[in-house]
């Protein structure tokens, strides 16, 4: 005689999906809190926001089942996710500066995406912001043919093109004072720096580390950052920073970088809003910045879709005041 075949019910399915989930969500929440032992749980960290969400829905999950184990621990886990979050929101030492003035200076950071070819779309972003000073990254030699035209708005111009998504360019209306282009000593990968010539001085460095994919690739973004923080620090003069950083402000490789390099995101006045796979709600990160030292950043916008996996970024630069004579 056969023995019956089981058929596991709707009801013990949606228990172990519960279960597995459940458990999941609290090994990756307590994993990646290690983000400065692991490579892998830098990486996990940047999906903070998306852990929260996920506590959210345990919680709420578990009050309606009536398991009140389980919605002790989905709070514990929110709470867990969130407190990153929101100490990262909070305005640090280098966001305090003297009252600004009234001229600000309009910046704007993009990644265009070396293969994206919707040109337009980025032409018409560009000219709707209309900002002093651009930083593209991942451009190449088709998007420098692509863009020549806007050497006649912004002439003043440094550029290291390249076909592997780290050629990175700076335009600006204001002439250089100083320009150079700064290569990380491990992986060659550029970094450009400028001095503006009009008073007030103002330094502006872009740079575009690798993302940390593998462990090797993670040390290689963090010596990159190392070397960045170098540079700024050496600086006497206010700075911006405009990046694709590769990390979110959550992770061991942001906070290793604003604490060596001084430089805030002004992330109270930024946004948490993703810049990157902004499509995805599963997998969209904010990892594109302005950072500054010694200046005050307002008004950030956050551009359309350009064809790009990243969105752009613009914020006004307002400097201190002169001292009275």
């Amino acid at each position: 005689m056969e023995r019956p075949t089981y058929i596991p019910s709707l009801s013990g399915l949606l228990h172990a999906f519960f279960q597995i989930g459940a458990w999941g969500l609290v090994f990756v929440t307590l994993f990646s809190f290690l983000d400065s032992f692991f490579w892998l749980a830098d990486l996990l960290g940047n999906l903070r926001i998306q852990y929260s969400l996920a506590s959210l829905l345990l919680l709420a999950t578990s009050l309606c089942l009536r398991r009140q184990l389980w919605a002790l621990v989905g709070t514990a886990l929110l709470l867990l996710n969130l407190a990153p979050i929101g100490l990262s929101l909070l305005p640090n030492s280098s966001t305090q500066v003297p009252p600004q003035s009234s001229a600000p200076l309009k910046v704007l950071v993009l990644n265009v995406l070396t293969q994206n070819r919707n040109s337009q779309a980025v032409k018409n972003y560009l000219l709707q912001e209309n900002p002093d000073v651009i930083a593209l990254i991942e451009v190449d030699e088709t998007w420098a043919r692509q863009l020549r035209e806007f050497s006649r708005a912004w002439p003043y111009q440094i550029a290291e093109l390249r076909p592997d998504n780290f050629g990175i360019w700076i335009l600006s209306r204001h002439p250089f004072s100083e320009a150079d282009i700064l290569h990380d000593p491990l992986t060659r990968i550029p970094s450009l720096r400028v001095r503006l010539a009009h008073p007030p001085s103002l330094v502006i460095f872009a740079t575009h580390p690798l993302p940390p994919m593998t462990p090797h690739q993670s040390h290689l973004r963090n010596r990159h950052l190392d070397q960045v923080a170098n540079w700024v620090r050496e600086e006497t003069h206010p700075v911006i920073l405009l990046t694709d950083l590769n990390a979110t402000p959550w992770t061991h490789g942001y906070r290793r970088f604003t604490q060596a390099s001084g430089l805030s995101a002004f992330l109270f006045e930024r946004s948490l809003r993703p810049s990157y796979s902004h499509n995805s709600p599963l997998f969209g990160i904010p990892i594109d910045f302005i950072m500054a030292r010694g200046v005050q950043l307002r008004n950030f916008r956050i551009g359309p879709d350009v064809g790009s996996d990243h969105l752009g970024l613009s914020a006004q630069v307002f400097f201190p005041l002169p001292p009275p004579p």
